[in-house]
């Protein structure tokens, strides 16, 4: 069956010293299976946003398969 892992993440920017004049934010989720000891499934998902007049957000999904030998 193999071993499966969660992760939740959340991270906050701060991009007034960058001259844009507002904070940045996102929160990821991740699932990892461990299906064998050279075998991982990694699926993830974030969220990101941004506050002040350049609003702007969105998401992202991403799906991984490593080996290792």
């Amino acid at each position: 069956m193999g071993a499966w892992e969660v992760a939740v993440r959340y991270s906050r920017l701060d991009l007034r010293a960058g001259g844009l004049g507002t904070y940045g934010r996102n929160w990821s989720a991740s699932l990892n299976w461990y299906v064998t000891e050279n075998v991982r499934l990694m699926i993830s998902a974030t969220d990101f946003s941004t506050d002040g007049d350049t609003h702007q957000s969105g998401h992202t999904v991403g799906l991984r398969m490593q080996f290792g030998w």
